[in-house]
């Protein structure tokens, strides 16, 4: 911005939900603004969406959003990836969402940004994960990343070990997130190292063995971390 350049005033709450109601909100934030009007402008777009006032879910369905070209769209993914931590939604109608806009973004590297403002909103409350777990049983189609991450922030040993018997990409997620897993007793850290190793020695699929073998390093780091405070799992012995 120039000295001859005035500054934009931000948006107030009135005018976000009237440009919001005339489809032009959009343009509204992909205007240059001064960045140190950001952080207050998604908090307050959060606010508004948690109000009822507007819906940033249902906006990413809109032709006016599908139609922003690249270098407008980052600007946009930005101001969401800001914002999903901060919202209030059904976890299904959240996953939905991140997945329209990740459609979007295509094979870009910046496809990952919108993903992990999910992980983060994903993993402040353990309902929204269960509710993705949940769908996830009966889903098969169900992202595995998304469903790795809600695997993570539930913590809970038998709801993944429940993938374990399916045949499909959520058992590779179930296999990684038990990697992830914290265990909070002995016998839990001993059957899931044993359920690991087994996986990685024997199964016939070889994405199943590799993610078996990360996922037991990274089991035997968190179980270090817990043998410094004074928890020393049976086969770390």
């Amino acid at each position: 911005m120039t000295s001859s350049t005035p500054e934009a005033a931000p948006l107030t709450d009135a005018e976000i939900i009237t440009h919001y109601q005339a489809g032009t909100l959009l343009s509204e934030l992909r205007r240059p603004a001064d960045t140190s009007h950001q952080e207050a402008l998604h908090r307050k777009l959060a606010t508004l969406h948690n109000a009822g006032s507007i819906d940033l879910l249902a906006l990413t369905a809109t032709p006016e959003f599908q139609n922003l070209d690249r270098r407008h769209f980052f600007a946009i993914q930005q101001v969401y990836c800001d914002t999903i931590p901060l919202l209030d939604a059904h976890p299904l109608a959240m996953l939905k969402m991140v997945q329209r806009v990740v459609t979007q973004a295509g094979n870009d590297g910046v496809a990952t940004m919108p993903r992990d403002a999910l992980r983060r909103w994903i993993g402040q409350a353990p309902g929204r994960a269960k509710e993705i777990v949940a769908a996830g049983q009966l889903d098969p189609g169900m992202d595995r990343e998304v469903l790795r991450d809600a695997l993570v922030t539930l913590g809970d040993l038998s709801s993944i070990m429940s993938f374990f018997v399916v045949a499909d990409p959520r058992r590779q997620a179930a296999i990684a997130a038990l990697g992830a897993l914290k265990p909070q007793s002995q016998q839990a850290g001993d059957a899931a190292f044993a359920a690991l190793v087994s996986i990685a020695a024997a199964d016939p699929d070889e994405d199943m063995r590799f993610t078996a073998l990360f996922a037991a390093f990274g089991l035997l780091e968190n179980c270090k971390a817990k043998r410094r405070s004074g928890c020393r799992p049976s086969w770390l012995r």
